[in-house]
């Protein structure tokens, strides 16, 4: 993997992680490496997976994450990573996530949750 770089290296490093028998606590220590540059890349692919486990991780990003969080990625794949990230809290539908969704909503002071988060890590 040494002689890997970019997108290669990145969706090699999720593939393994995918792997495990349990993959959500290193898809979780992934969320939080500041070395792990493609965010989005990594949300979008958390769509797929359907674990209760992922829910505050993903509320703690969407809400609290810094401005710089996305710092490394295009602003297209930014955005589809926080769509990612929703659309994995819409199809969790557990108690939990629900409400988070309602709470993200009402954070946003609107319905238009995309745009407000893209402006807030995508610089135009």
């Amino acid at each position: 993997m040494s002689k890997l770089t970019g997108e290669q290296k990145w969706y090699t490093q999720i593939l393994l992680v995918l792997a495990k028998k349990d993959p959500v606590p290193s898809l979780i220590a992934l969320l939080d490496d500041p070395k792990f540059p493609n965010k989005p890349l990594l949300l979008g692919e958390l769509r797929q997976l359907d674990d209760f486990r992922l829910v505050a991780p993903l509320v703690r990003i969407l809400r609290d994450a810094p401005q710089d969080y996305f710092a490394e990625s295009p602003s297209r794949s930014t955005t589809m990573g926080i769509g990612g990230a929703l659309a994995f809290l819409s199809r969790n539908r557990t108690r939990t996530a629900i409400r988070e969704l309602i709470e993200l909503k009402e954070w946003t002071w609107d319905d238009s949750t995309a745009k407000r988060l893209r402006q807030r890590y995508v610089a135009e």
